[in-house]
This record gives C-alpha cells, sequence and structure tokens, in this order.
C-alpha cells in the first residue's frame, strides 16, 4: 500500500474527528456553584405515563429524591393522586429539611377533584415538612372552570391547612383577577419565555418583566415563581429555540439573577417526562435538569456541550466508515490521491449523518408514529445516500483518474486545400 493512501486514511480519520470537534465545542455560560431554592419534582419514571394510570413506587420516589435532594432546598408536587401523595412522607423521613409545597391537581371533573383535596389537606396535616399548598395548576389558563369556583377550593383548603394557600397561573390571570390574588395568602406565578417566542438572549429578562408587573400590581403580596427554565428539545416557537445548550443558559443565568435578588422559585423541572408529549410534542418532555434516566443533562460551571456524548458518535462514525474507506483507498490505486480524498470523504459523510440521525430515534423519546415515521425517513435517507455515493464514485472516476485504459484525443479536422 503506498505511502500517499496511508496519508489519504489518516487525512480522513483527523479531519472526522476536527469536524466533530469543531460542531462540538463546548459553550461557556455564567456558571452557578449554589444550591437551587426549588425544583418541581414529578417521579414518574421513564416508562411511566399517568394517563394510563401507572404510579411511582416508594423505592422510585427514594432514587428520585436520593438525586434531587442534595442540590435543592426544597419540591413542588402537583397531584395527591398516582402515588404521590408518598412524596412528602418519604421525603419527612429521608430528607427532614427538604421543603415541600404540595399541589393538588384539579380539572373538569369535580368528583375527582373533591378527592384530590381531601388528599391535599391529609398530606398537608400529616406532614411537617409541607410548608405550603397549591390548589389547582393553571385552570383558569386551562379553562376548566371559573375563577370563583376556584376561588371557593381555595378558601375550603384554607380553612382546614395551617400553612399558607396558592394556586399557579400566567402572570397575566393575576393581573386580570384580583379577587384570585385577595383570595390566595401568596401570588404564584409561571415565567416559560419559551411559550412565549423569546429567544434566549432575552429570556430571563423577558421573565423577569413579567415578574415585576405583577410585583407592581400586588406590592403587599408575596410571590412564588412556580415553574421557570427552558425546554433541551423541541419545536421553534419564533425567536425561541429548544436545546440543551439554551436550556443551561437560561437556567444558569435565572439562578444568578434570582440568588442575587431572593428570588423564591421552583425551576421546571426535575425530570424529562415522556409520557407529556401528548400534552404539548416534544418540548413537553424536555424541561428536567436530570434526563428521563435521571442523568444531569448539563454542568453548573464549566462549558457546555449540546452532544456531551459526542467523542463516543465520532468514534462509532469512524469505525463505521473506516473499512469501506480502507477497502477503497487500498484497491482504488489507479485513482490520484485527490480522488481517494474525495470519495474517503463521502463514504465517512455518510456514516457520520448516519450515526448523528440514528440517535435522534433512541436519544429523543418518541411515540409509537413518530418513531414508525422517523424509521421510513431513515430508509429514504439510506436510498439518498447509496445515490450519492455512486453518483460520487462516477465522477470521482472522470475527474481523478491517473491511468485511463483507453484515452481518445480530439482529432483536428484537416485544412483544406
Amino acid at each position: 500500500m503506498q505511502k500517499s493512501a496511508w496519508a489519504v486514511l489518516l487525512l480522513l480519520v483527523l479531519g472526522n474527528i476536527g469536524a466533530w470537534a469543531v460542531v462540538n465545542r463546548p459553550v461557556s455560560e455564567r456558571p452557578w456553584a449554589g444550591t437551587i431554592a426549588g425544583v418541581a419534582f414529578v417521579p414518574f419514571q421513564a416508562d411511566q405515563s399517568p394517563q394510563n394510570g401507572d404510579s411511582p413506587t416508594a423505592d422510585d420516589i427514594r432514587r428520585d429524591l436520593d438525586v434531587v435532594a442534595p442540590h435543592v432546598q426544597s419540591i413542588r408536587t402537583y397531584q395527591v393522586g398516582n402515588g404521590i401523595d408518598q412524596v412528602a412522607p418519604i421525603a419527612l423521613e429521608r430528607y427532614p429539611n427538604l421543603t415541600v409545597t404540595q399541589g393538588a391537581w384539579l380539572a373538569k371533573d369535580p368528583a375527582a377533584n373533591e378527592v384530590e383535596l381531601a388528599g391535599l389537606v391529609r398530606v398537608a396535616r400529616a406532614n411537617a415538612n409541607v410548608k405550603r399548598v397549591m390548589v389547582g395548576n393553571e385552570v383558569l389558563f386551562r379553562d376548566d372552570f371559573s375563577v370563583t369556583q376556584l376561588i371557593d377550593y381555595i378558601q375550603r383548603v384554607k380553612r382546614q391547612v395551617n400553612v399558607p394557600v396558592s394556586t399557579a397561573e400566567p402572570s397575566y390571570v393575576w393581573i386580570d383577577h384580583p379577587e384570585l390574588a385577595e383570595a390566595c395568602d401568596f401570588i404564584t406565578i409561571h415565567l416559560l419565555p419559551y411559550w412565549n417566542k423569546v429567544s434566549v438572549d432575552r429570556a430571563v429578562d423577558d421573565a423577569m418583566a413579567a415578574y415585576r408587573q405583577v410585583q407592581e400590581r400586588y406590592p403587599n403580596k408575596h410571590i412564588l415563581i412556580g415553574e421557570t427554565g427552558w425546554p433541551s428539545d423541541g419545536a421553534y416557537r419564533g425567536a425561541a429555540e429548544a436545546g440543551l445548550i439554551n436550556e443551561a443558559k437560561y437556567i444558569r443565568s435565572f439562578l444568578n439573577i434570582a440568588g442575587q435578588q431572593r428570588l423564591d422559585f421552583y425551576i421546571m423541572e426535575a425530570f424529562d417526562q415522556p409520557w407529556k408529549r401528548s400534552l404539548g410534542g416534544t418540548a413537553e418532555t424536555s424541561w428536567g435538569i436530570w434526563d428521563a434516566h435521571r442523568h444531569q443533562k448539563f454542568p453548573m460551571v464549566g462549558g457546555i456541550l449540546e452532544v456531551p456524548s459526542w467523542r463516543v458518535l465520532c468514534a462509532i462514525a469512524t469505525a463505521l466508515a473506516f473499512c469501506p474507506m480502507f477497502f477503497f483507498v487500498l484497491s482504488r490505486n489507479d485513482l490520484k490521491p485527490r480522488g481517494q480524498l474525495f470519495y474517503g470523504f463521502l463514504i465517512q459523510t455518510v456514516a457520520s449523518v448516519l450515526v448523528w440521525t440514528g440517535t435522534q430515534a433512541l436519544t429523543v423519546g418518541m411515540g409509537t408514529l413518530s418513531f414508525t415515521a422517523f424509521m421510513v425517513l431513515i430508509f429514504a435517507q439510506l436510498i439518498l445516500f447509496a445515490v450519492m455515493l455512486i453518483d460520487g464514485l462516477e465522477l470521482t472516476e472522470v475527474v481523478w483518474t491517473q491511468r485511463w485504459k483507453r484515452r481518445y484525443t480530439p482529432v483536428r479536422e484537416p485544412l483544406g486545400d
């Protein structure tokens, strides 16, 4: 094998590694080294869904608390059904200093609402770590029932518990309903600039502007930020782009500002929740600081990588392409080195794109229909790549063959007499 062929292979391998490294350069953002005030805590596991009647076990909750509790001061739950009423007592036993904001999930079913409210009162009375309670979550935003009915629920709970009572809504709901603010012991707002189509560079400023608007409207009320965060995956919404780097950027920036201003807040949320896909697409599933398998998605200090496992993917892509490239360079010594390099580049590009595409199906957490559609697109992509490699080989042979088996030269027409 000629030295030039080895040089071509070396260039292709190094070029592939370099391309992956350039695309996946770490992004520097403002670090956060403190403890987080609070996170929304929904302990459904990767294969569980409350819509299917699933409930996390006590062991599931213990393991999830072991992940979260060392990093936060408080957790917020949203319901007492589906086994979530176990969270407060398990947390009290395991982490006595971890406080809980206990929620009750209210919707359009009055009977189910009564069960939730009774459970909320029971959990709040029985567990000293429950420091406040939430009667419903965004029920007016969803238009599940009237503000009058919500206030009635709130007042009933206030008469039965000895902790502050509120409900959680977007900021505009509080601006529009002073009677709701009057009924609550404190105001709980959700600040989610991704849904407002705000770019991540302006997102924290947008969130704080909404916070100040409510603060100015109700200067004598304590304001809790019940949810704030950014999704690591999902569709574009105007100028808002979901992504791991953007999630880290928003959360780290917000934590610093919240720490400076001593805000009371919960980050949305502890864990990614694949079951939420049916509620609003991929973005609904991807707000966690930890992924659905309880791995931390990004560091709070240091550089941030959009694809933390890029080195492994790069190695797989290199290995996948190496044998075809080696065979091609070894067997096609009739081509100039530039031709070997060009076609080897095509092979390596195909391998890298296939590896990257394949990981999306494994990491995004698609539903059955989405996964089936994705596989159809993968099959179409394979056909496209096959055509590209065939046409690329023809182009390579035409342009860079160095020893033609048969060469035709133009014949000049003899000049007339």
